[in-house]
């Protein structure tokens, strides 16, 4: 689970919530002081030029290529239908 990881790489004491009914069921409380660790901490873990091919070639992520792609296709469409200033 990415909260998981995100919880064991920025060293957290942090409880995983999950609320089932909830718009994200599964989540973690932190303040700004743990939001700036984990963004320094994601940040600095990027060792890959192209993000869909990394999650391609991970076995704990793949099933989310199909989620991704859909996101990007739909960025993609916005960017050649709006003026971007």
């Amino acid at each position: 689970m990415d909260l998981e990881n995100i919880v064991v790489l920025a060293d957290l004491d942090s409880t995983i919530h999950h609320t089932a009914s909830g718009d994200y069921a599964w989540r973690i409380v932190v303040g700004q002081t743990e939001v700036d660790t984990i963004m320094s901490v994601l940040a600095n873990s990027i060792d890959y030029s192209n993000f869909k091919d990394r999650i391609h070639d991970l076995p704990e992520q793949v099933g989310k290529l199909p989620a991704y792609s859909q996101l990007w296709s739909r960025m993609v469409d916005y960017q050649s239908t709006e003026e971007l200033a």
